[in-house]
């Protein structure tokens, strides 16, 4: 019995020991001995440790079970009823009260699982746990923590550190690490070196905006940060580092959109002794073994397609090879019919998109607003249907019959992809470069459109881009690329020996390329200059004096003076490339903490003031206010840099220091006579009565007319619970109740209110938000005075507000009221904002004990006006426009954000009759707000059911 005792108690140190060991491929710790991720039916008999997130939790009355959750999976815990011993019920017992995201630690026994889960790696079995023991608890999330969630991006964003539980985000961060585990093991095993280059550097004109940082030891001096290592991996290449990279954080101040952050990883590349093939081999190796190792496409050999035919053939210099839809000139053969566009336009081109010559006339014209909006932004576009029965159809008709539809089909015939019956053919015309921009961004348009941009990879090189381009704001030529890019030897003559201003500098080739992956550039680089003469000679052409070339880049050029060897390189993107590696459209997902589209970081709420005596220490005033406004007029814009006071200086020194210190405001004098014919000086005149009543005629036309337009325009856009959100599409003058109300009159009419879609939606005050403005959102606070030892309305609007820059306005009563800015355009209340604002306010009632927790329903936290009875809305609605038109000055809102949950929550918790407890509310408000109820009679001319 004893050597049977043994070899049990050393069999199970084995399997223990076993388990400890892999715990889904790393180390084991004292909370875990295996992931969440890794049992399956060969771990039978084991007992384990497990700890992790509570993804849910159910009792099924003779038993409970939990799915926990780390990242390498979730494994179901059972824990027993029937049978259990004390311990056992207490364990089933705390189960019951788990919630989700609570973090446990559970041991147990693996057991087979009767009914197994075929969706899940780990469904085969569940472990019944004998030991439970609860971390750390959690409030209930503000989403659920599942791969398909309908949370607003803002609210994912505020919550990044739940969001990146998410599967999806997970497996994207997961993505992006085996990419640059790869990158590391590929360059490493090619002899290149990693080296950092500085952060903060030196700010130069070119390219883009740069962040900049001001230097508290050196007063009205700043560093930027890099746009790109560009000089420092030159000077790594002078040093003599002959194979350098780094994977590398960058920094742009740029308008930014879904693939584009303020800050950006670069895969930072640069070699010596090589030509534009070595480069283009090398990394062309690079990317078809990631693409290997990482999702199993293997790539043939890159095309090497050159920048003109490029712009010839899709109109872009990054073109999706996934399709044809080629670009087809057809100038000669489109002139001489009277045609004016066509006449005098110097380019006239086709595509064609086939299968959608059925598409109705109204559909086709949607497809031209697309095409001559900011989207495209093409001058005009010309359309004709080829129909099924070989016949054609086309929009500029009068002018153009069948033998020269017939002309242009055949043109097209000549490229892959033709245009024959059921295809619909799209002309541009224009300034021949224009207009193929715009045509190249009409072919990405059409074929996300039409699904031809779903599936596969397809790569390749363009190469040989222009080396300059001209610039119509500054008027001169710019670096296409950067100004260390080197143009092609057999054009440095032509370079050198032109006007700055010659048109034919556009003609001369840079020795750059860029790596195009499904319509994307991931990558892209050139060959440098190494030669200082030749370096100054571009400067020059790019408009640099002398001086300010020595000033900004004289280090760099007194490098290329001690033997600077022939070097190019390039970057690719990381976080475009992970992107397309994880079939996506947005960088977001693949960058752990990424900005918003204001380049925000709403988790943390950056950027952000700092403190008067942080700004002293740097010597920085700034005309902005505390909200992040414009300055007032007058003011210069600029952060103002004022230098310490010292001893006197010289008179260079002290020259300098009047350059950066601000410069105060000039005083007022006494206005000047205006002289005869000054129009500047002319007041004009103060407009009369009959002009203002006229005016506001016009503009109520306008209500009437935008107001039901925008009604139709966002109707459902904004479904929550049942509470839907309207809103004029002009801004109105503040305080005025009439036009506002002709607005909703108008939106009413136009959404008819009596269909039965929308039945319930439309007539209801609590139901919908009306806004009238752009600036301001007014919220109200409605806590009856029966609960008011339990919540106090002021406490809990301010709770809400004060996260949105909020403030309480007033409070008496059973009513507060208050207001917050909004980021909204033409009273458009933005959703991200009324999401969050819901969620703060559910969160501090959970604080009070006054959430319902025991359903699961619990998500939905805007009722319906079935929730409450019509006094209350009517008392609330009285209230916003009081505090809308009397205390913000700004903005009238009706709003039940706030009121509709404490109607149905805290109102039907307490044992008094509900409809009692309406009366009296609504009483009290009524003797609150006094002449604004004449504000509410009028409303009911609006929506009678109100």
């Amino acid at each position: 019995a004893t050597v049977a005792l043994a070899a049990a108690v050393a069999a199970a140190a084995s399997t223990t020991t076993a388990a400890r060991a892999r715990y889904g491929g790393a180390v084991a710790n004292s909370f875990a001995d295996t992931s969440c991720g890794e049992l399956r039916l060969a771990n039978v008999g084991l007992q384990v440790t497990l700890s992790g997130w509570v993804q849910q939790s159910r009792d099924m009355n003779h038993f409970s079970f939990v799915d926990l959750r780390d990242r390498y999976g979730i494994t179901q815990v059972i824990f027993p009823k029937e049978g259990a011993d004390e311990a056992g019920l207490a364990r089933y017992e705390s189960s019951r009260k788990l919630g989700r995201e609570f973090v446990i630690k559970v041991s147990g026994k693996v057991v087979e699982r009767s009914n197994k889960n075929t969706n899940r790696a780990t469904g085969e079995i569940e472990v019944v746990a004998d030991n439970l023991e609860v971390l750390t608890p959690s409030l209930t999330p503000p989403f659920k923590i599942e791969d398909v969630t309908d949370a607003q991006e803002e609210t994912r964003m505020r919550y990044r550190y739940l969001d990146i539980r998410r599967n999806p985000i997970k497996d994207a961060l997961m993505l992006r690490n085996r990419v640059t585990r790869l990158v590391r093991d590929y360059l490493g095993n090619q002899d290149f070196c990693e080296i950092e280059t500085p952060v903060l550097i030196k700010s130069t004109p070119e390219g883009a905006r740069d962040f900049v940082v001001p230097s508290r030891m050196n007063p009205g001096q700043f560093y930027a940060l890099p746009q790109s290592p560009q000089t420092f991996k030159q000077l790594l290449m002078v040093a003599g580092m002959d194979r350098y990279f780094q994977i590398v954080k960058c920094f742009r101040d740029e308008e930014l959109r879904a693939d584009r952050q303020p800050e950006f990883t670069q895969i930072d590349c640069e070699m010596s002794f090589v030509s534009q093939e070595d480069i283009l081999n090398t990394f062309e190796g690079l990317i078809r073994e990631l693409f290997k190792e990482a999702v199993g496409h293997e790539f043939p050999p890159f095309q090497r397609m050159e920048y003109s035919e490029a712009m010839d053939r899709f109109g872009i210099d990054k073109p999706d090879l996934r399709y044809d839809m080629e670009l087809v000139e057809v100038t000669d053969i489109a002139k001489g019919y009277n045609f004016k566009l066509f006449d005098e336009a110097e380019y006239v081109a086709c595509l064609c998109c086939k299968g959608i010559g059925d598409w109705s006339t109204k559909k086709v014209k949607e497809l031209e607003k697309r095409a001559t909006g900011q989207e495209v932004g093409a001058s005009a576009l010309v359309w004709m249907k080829v129909l099924k029965d070989g016949s054609f159809d086309c929009s500029a008709k009068k002018f153009f019959g069948e033998e020269q539809c017939k002309a242009w089909a055949a043109r097209a015939n000549e490229r892959p992809g033709g245009c024959g019956p059921g295809d619909l053919l799209c002309l541009f015309c224009g300034p021949k470069l224009k207009t193929q921009e715009a045509m190249g961004k009409f072919r990405h348009l059409m074929g996300t459109e039409l699904g031809l941009r779903n599936e596969g990879f397809r790569g390749l090189w363009v190469v040989n881009f222009p080396m300059l381009e001209w610039d119509e704001d500054e008027e001169r030529f710019v670096a296409k690329h950067h100004p260390f890019t080197s143009p092609w030897t057999e054009d440095i003559e032509t370079m050198t020996s032109l006007d700055k201003k010659d048109p034919r500098l556009g003609d001369v080739r840079a020795n750059a390329y860029d790596m195009v992956i499904n319509g994307v550039e991931v990558g892209g680089g050139s060959i440098r200059i190494h030669n200082r003469a030749l370096q100054e000679k571009v400067f020059e052409v790019l408009g640099f004096t002398k001086q300010e070339a020595q000033d900004q880049f004289g280090f760099l050029m007194s490098a290329f003076e001690y033997g600077a060897p022939p070097h190019g390189g390039l970057a690719f993107g990381l976080d475009r490339l992970c992107t397309i590696l994880g079939g996506q459209t947005t960088i977001r997902n693949f960058i752990a903490f990424p900005k918003n589209n204001q380049g925000r970081d709403t988790m943390i709420e950056s950027p952000s003031e700092i403190t008067d005596k942080q700004l002293a220490e740097l010597s920085i005033t700034t005309t902005a206010d505390s909200r992040g406004e414009a300055p007032v007029q007058g003011r210069d814009s600029k952060a103002e840099v004022a230098a310490p006071k010292k001893e006197a200086a010289p008179k260079k020194e002290k020259k300098q220091k009047e350059d950066a210190a601000p410069k105060s405001a000039p005083k007022k004098e006494a206005a000047p006579n205006p002289k005869k014919g000054d129009k500047a000086s002319t007041v004009p005149a103060e407009p009369t009565p009959e002009e203002l009543l006229k005016a506001r005629q016009d503009l109520l036309k306008k209500v009437i007319k935008e107001g039901g337009k925008r009604g139709v325009e966002i109707e459902g856009a904004a479904d929550m619970g049942g509470l839907q959100f309207f809103c004029t599409a002009v801004e109105l003058p503040d305080g005025d109740l009439d036009l506002l109300i002709e607005s909703m009159k108008a939106m009413n009419a136009e959404a008819d209110p009596a269909a039965e879609e929308r039945k319930g939606c439309s007539g209801h005050i609590g139901k919908m938000i009306f806004s009238a403005g752009a600036e301001k959102l007014a919220v109200v606070a409605y806590v009856p005075e029966a609960k008011k030892g339990e919540l106090s309305g002021e406490e809990w609007l301010a709770a809400v507000l004060s996260n949105f820059g909020g403030k309480v306005i007033s409070s008496e009563g059973e009513i507060s009221t208050g207001c917050v800015n909004t980021d909204a355009d033409k009273g458009v209340f933005p959703l991200k904002i009324r999401e969050a604002m819901i969620l703060e306010a559910n969160n501090f009632l959970r604080k009070k004990g006054l959430f319902p927790e025991d359903n699961d329903d619990d998500d939905d936290y805007v009722f319906g006006d079935d929730d409450f009875p019509p006094e209350i809305g009517e008392a609330v609605a009285s209230a916003s426009v009081a505090a809308a038109a009397d205390a913000a000055k700004t903005v009238m809102i009706w709003t039940s954000l706030l009121v509709l949950f404490t109607s149905s929550t805290v109102l039907s918790a307490a044992s008094t009759s509900f409809a009692a407890v309406a009366a009296t509310a609504a009483a009290s408000a009524r003797n609150l707000i006094g002449r604004s109820m004449v504000h509410a009679e009028k409303m009911r001319t609006v929506t009678p059911d109100a």
